[in-house]
């Protein structure tokens, strides 16, 4: 280039496409590499993300499966044949469903999911049935947590159980088409995955209060010491005064020791005698069912066991479910419940589920097992607290009677039940004593794995007359001054306070099956403050569930006023009285127009603090105050129409239109845990 080249020459020289050529090759060299790198690694994250994203579908697809699985084994409970292999065939073929309804995405044909049988698995995988052990497990088992097979379908009992499930999956029938497949060197893959179910552990006390006032609804034990007399072999405080039922009182009682009836009602020396001599002697089958008038004809001859000191007893076997009678209530609705939850147990068939029963009055009655500890004996659980296993008559509609047949042992044979005449100590209610032995065994980790749910059921009038130090060594029964309410004050304290706290430590949920008129079961009617509704429109929400209101800090005793859901006062003939201590006195010896409900916010306070139910037994209003005159079309329960509710006023009748023993029976199934299936590994 000379120096007399302008400067426009100059720029046109250096811009020539020849001398801009290798610059401009190397950035679209530079360009067509990133591209294909960037193709190649978009198809890449687009290859892995469909394999991320169908394997977290697949394994989300069996978690449910094997839960579905879980709780179908556990429902299937054929009669005859291989039940074993019934209810593993029926747990596959339902995980079968939920897997082939969510298919994956981008997968070869469609998935069938061919799955075998544990020992027989089929191309797409297995389904295995064993036991969970979470804390323990047998020797040469498994270490814990860890899940244990059984032997494999074909080869096991017809009669093994199983309390796990695991399901081993891939799609080898229909492998997932990987999207740019060559750049990762195939183009399909399958999917494995594994997940494990379980019936959750739960550990289950089940608490039974026998104590006079069982039967006190329908069978009334108000006596009184009347005209001095020449009476015998009654207990001390009666010696020399002849007892007389109090009208307008109805005489009955559940159960009188046959040794104690001599057939000479002129000269009564017991109370036994005097419940049964003042027993009408026959019924008329065509007259009216009167749920509180008992004759003689009802009652039954059953014998107890040998091991117990009662000797043969009159029973009332009467009922008459056509007529709106199913028995002595509250014993009748509180053993149906027991039973609803003890079958509960027994039809979920889990080695890990443990329960027990403690029947108590004043002190410990029986327990079940015998040997302090736990049992999975359902069965026997089941059969005990079945009350037409004592052998119930039964008036039919056709005014026909039928007798069930008498299986034991049962209720009766062990001794379940008030005996008028006994001691205070037998006779009485000792809340304290039985809530802390059923502590004890299920905070116990030898008996109860501490990762079970632990439930504490309790049956009961709530009236304690009977207190206990907190060592459950030293049980006080004996009144002050001829009352019994300084045991009730000492069992309170004691409940609200060391009882409440070792429920609490120990993680233990306590549900009360509050039963008995003495005591009016209740809870206030407290307006829903985020329902936006008008009370014409009957819906349910317009006042706090239980739920509801322990979210809001509704409770019981311990909470302030502004917050109590239950009515706690006392009342004679409806009237609010400040008399506790007569008021109690009164309810506890059978009075029905004494009524002491501060039982509803002690025990109310103790299951709602540990989340459990309180279960108050509540009799049905007339059929015309639930909505569609209490039968709904859809089989749900008619509920109590919102106008026969009053706001922050106890409500005593039943919310729902059922029976009170199916009411208890669902309380029960609740506490208890209808759904107890979860997952304890998702697998890789």
């Amino acid at each position: 280039m000379s120096n007399n080249e302008t400067i426009h020459q100059k720029f046109l020289k250096i811009t020539t496409p020849r001398e801009r050529l290798p610059e401009s090759g190397l950035y679209l060299i530079t360009m067509g590499v990133f591209s294909v790198v960037l193709l190649g690694l978009c198809a890449l994250a687009i290859g892995l993300g469909s394999i991320s994203f169908n394997k977290s579908l697949q394994q989300n697809s069996l978690n449910l499966a094997g839960l579905a699985a879980m709780e179908a084994f556990v429902a299937t409970q054929p009669t005859s044949g291989d039940i074993y292999l019934q209810k593993a065939t029926a747990a596959r073929d339902r995980a079968k469903a939920i897997l082939e309804t969510n298919q994956l995405k981008g997968v070869i044909g469609t998935l069938e999911y061919k799955i075998g049988l544990h020992g027989a698995p089929d191309d797409d995988g297995e389904i295995v049935f064993g036991k969970w052990y979470e804390k323990s497990a047998p020797p040469d088992t498994c270490e814990p947590p860890c899940f244990f097979p059984n032997p494999s379908v074909a080869d096991a009992l017809t009669t093994e159980t199983a309390n796990a499930i695991q399901i081993n999956v891939n799609t080898h029938t229909s492998p997932l088409f990987i999207p740019f497949g060559s750049i990762l060197g195939t183009s399909s893959k399958e999917i494995a995955s594994s997940a494990v179910a379980v019936v959750a552990p739960r550990c289950v006390a089940l608490l039974l209060d026998v104590s006079g006032s069982v039967a006190g609804d329908t069978h009334s034990m108000a006596v009184e010491v009347g005209v001095p007399a020449d009476a015998v072999n009654l207990p001390a405080e009666f010696a020399g005064n002849q007892l007389v039922i109090l009208a307008p009182e109805k005489p009955g009682v559940f159960a009188v020791r046959t040794s104690a009836i001599d057939g000479n009602c002129a000269a009564m020396t017991s109370i036994d005698e005097l419940m049964w001599c003042n027993t009408r002697a026959a019924r008329a089958l065509n007259g009216p069912v009167d749920p509180e008038v008992h004759y003689q004809s009802d009652y039954i001859v059953h014998e107890t066991s040998s091991a117990l000191s009662i000797g043969d007893v009159y029973v009332d076997a009467f009922n008459a479910p056509a007529y709106g009678y199913f028995g002595p209530e509250p014993y009748t609705s509180i053993f149906h419940a027991l039973n609803a939850g003890v079958r509960l147990l027994a039809a979920q068939a889990s080695p890990s589920d443990l329960a027990m029963m403690l029947i108590f009055s004043g002190s410990e009655i029986d327990r079940i097992p015998r040997t302090g500890t736990l049992t999975n004996e359902f069965d026997l659980l089941a059969q005990l607290t079945n009350l037409d296993n004592i052998g119930r008559k039964t008036l039919n509609l056709d005014r026909s009677i039928t007798v069930s047949p008498k299986v034991t042992p049962n209720a009766v044979s062990e001794g379940w039940f008030f005996i008028p005449g006994n001691t205070d100590s037998e006779n009485g209610t000792n809340l304290v004593y039985g809530i802390q032995a059923a502590i004890e065994q299920l905070s116990d980790t030898d008996n109860c794995p501490a990762t079970a749910k632990r439930v504490i059921i309790l049956a009961s009038d709530g009236l304690a007359n009977c207190s206990v130090d907190i060592n459950n060594t030293t049980i006080n029964c004996d009144p002050e001054n001829q009352s019994w309410y300084p045991r009730y004050l000492e069992s309170r304290a004691a409940l609200l306070g060391p009882v409440l706290q070792k429920l609490r430590q120990e993680e233990i949920t306590f549900t009360v099956l509050l039963a008995g008129s003495a005591v009016g079961p209740n809870f206030l009617n407290i307006k829903n403050p985020n329902f936006s509704g008008n009370i014409s429109s009957n819906d349910p929400e317009y006042y706090l569930s239980q739920e509801q209101a322990i979210a809001l800090g509704y409770g019981g005793v311990l909470q302030p006023p502004s917050k109590q859901f239950f009515d706690s006062k006392s009342y004679v003939d409806g009237v609010v009285s400040v008399d506790s201590q007569a008021v109690f006195d009164g309810a506890a010896d059978g009075f029905s127009n004494y009524v002491f409900r501060d039982p509803n916010s002690v025990l109310g306070e103790l299951a709602f603090q540990t989340g459990g139910v309180f279960c108050p037994f509540l009799p049905l209003d007339v059929a015309s105050h639930y909505t569609n005159d209490g039968a709904e079309s859809d089989g749900s329960p008619a509920t109590l129409k919102l106008q026969h509710r009053t706001e922050n006023a106890p409500q005593t009748v039943a919310i729902e239109y059922i029976p009170q023993a199916e009411m208890a029976a669902k309380c029960v199934v609740q506490s208890i845990g209808a759904d107890p299936f979860a997952l304890r590994y998702d697998g890789d």
